[in-house]
């Protein structure tokens, strides 16, 4: 198909027209390219195919109320009427927000919500990098023969938070700021449950081939 494209002329005079009639003037989010919410700060017009008008709007950029004197984030059940500001924060769920993150240094995080609210509404600021939950692995032998590690590598939205993780109700160590542990494991079915300081639990189902 390349081949073909390159040997048709790009000469405007003779190249396609646009199909104009097939498109239609958008309203996009600048920031995460899906359609424009009231609550998306820059937004971009472009043309796209009239099917597109169907797509969601942007579901990232979200509007929090903050306490001004502590900096943290309070909900509808704690909020305090003339102490608290409004501000809109681009959002992202805690396995995006991971790799986001790496390439734009002006990504805001979420701020901690304040301990005295009600917090029974909020996500679960984990997400596992590795392994993906269900998946079925395969650990190599080193360079000496013996059986090697699996990796494990969780997301985590306040990523100085203290996890405990723990391999089949076996406690297996801690992690703070960089969520990754090498363990060694046997052949088989396995869950790993990783609870923070916070009390939020995150279960990971997988399977660890055997070497044939």
């Amino acid at each position: 198909l390349f081949d073909v494209v390159s040997r048709l002329p790009h000469d405007q005079k003779t190249s396609f027209d646009k199909p104009l009639n097939e498109f239609i003037p958008i309203v996009v989010c600048h920031t995460s390219g899906m359609k424009a919410s009231e609550l998306c700060p820059i937004k971009d017009t472009i043309l796209n195919n009239r099917f597109s008008n169907q797509t969601l709007t942007c579901t990232y950029h979200k509007k929090i109320w903050i306490n001004p004197k502590s900096g943290l984030r309070v909900n509808q059940q704690c909020l305090v009427s003339n102490q608290a500001t409004t501000k809109i924060i681009f959002n992202l769920p805690p396995l995006e927000e991971y790799y986001y993150s790496t390439f734009h240094p002006e990504y805001e995080k979420m701020p901690l919500i304040d301990p005295l609210c009600d917090q029974s509404q909020e996500s679960n600021p984990m997400s596992m990098i590795q392994p993906e939950p269900h998946s079925s692995i395969y650990i190599p032998l080193d360079q000496n023969g013996n059986s090697g590690k699996v990796i494990f590598k969780l997301a985590h939205r306040q990523p100085e938070t203290t996890v405990y993780w723990h391999l089949d109700e076996t406690y297996i160590g801690s992690t703070r700021t960089f969520h990754e542990l090498a363990v060694s494991t046997v052949a088989g079915n396995h869950v790993l449950t990783m609870v923070d300081s916070l009390g939020h639990e995150l279960k990971c189902v997988f399977t660890v081939l055997n070497r044939k």
